[in-house]
């Protein structure tokens, strides 16, 4: 049995997915923040107990909602989505990170995230499991916060961008060493008034004015 991990959306520290390597029902097993997991397996919808062998899994948000979707690799049939429905609605922030001097994916920058009493780490990576890529974007859940105070990245070829009063609920893109852009994500295939777009391009938003050095 391998596992894998995904950030909570109420706050720091990882909630655990197990994916097995027999035909057998998937374990999901939410963060207490004690230093514990508990298993509630059972009590989130009858697909992940379907039996199953299973080999990779990613982590994004698919959809642009502000909530973290898996998607499991079986190694017979289609691969299985499984998104989160009902809970509380939390709050959350979505950072795409982009290099100038470091490489431009961002990758093995780490990002530290100060909202309210909640501080989070994160970290931009490739890989992880089997023919799977989770989403390079990082998600934060906040909680009850409506807003982020700090926001520090440490870039991959050096230096240090700390960005304050961001707003949650958002997308923002933070290219290395400019003020951070706020993006105007919808679903696949969806324009802003609802109507059915044509092939998705680069997002496009509008500059925000939070603080950056």
């Amino acid at each position: 049995m391998r596992t894998a991990q995904t950030t909570s959306d109420k706050g720091p520290g990882m909630n655990r997915f197990h994916r097995t390597s027999t035909a057998d029902g998937k374990l999901l097993l939410p963060n207490r923040h004690d230093g514990t997991f508990q298993n509630i397996s059972t009590l989130v919808g009858k697909a992940i107990q379907i039996p199953q062998v299973s080999r990779g899994v990613l982590f994004g948000d698919l959809f642009n909602e502000g909530r973290i979707d898996i998607v499991v690799e079986n190694l017979q049939g289609q691969p299985m989505v499984l998104r989160p429905r009902g809970g509380a609605p939390n709050h959350w922030i979505g950072l795409t990170l982009e290099g100038t001097r470091s490489n431009r994916l961002a990758l093995n920058a780490r990002v530290r995230v100060r909202s309210g009493d909640l501080v989070q780490t994160g970290e931009i990576w490739s890989g992880g499991s089997y023919l799977s890529q989770s989403d390079l974007r990082l998600h934060f859940g906040l909680g009850a916060n409506v807003s982020v105070s700090q926001i520090e990245v440490a870039w991959p070829a050096g230096g240090t961008q700390v960005i304050h009063n961001l707003a949650a609920d958002r997308f923002y893109l933070i290219r290395q060493g400019q003020q951070p852009i706020q993006q105007n994500l919808h679903a696949p295939g969806i324009s802003a008034d609802g109507a059915q777009a044509g092939p998705p391009g680069a997002p496009k938003g509008a500059s925000t004015q939070p603080a950056v050095h």
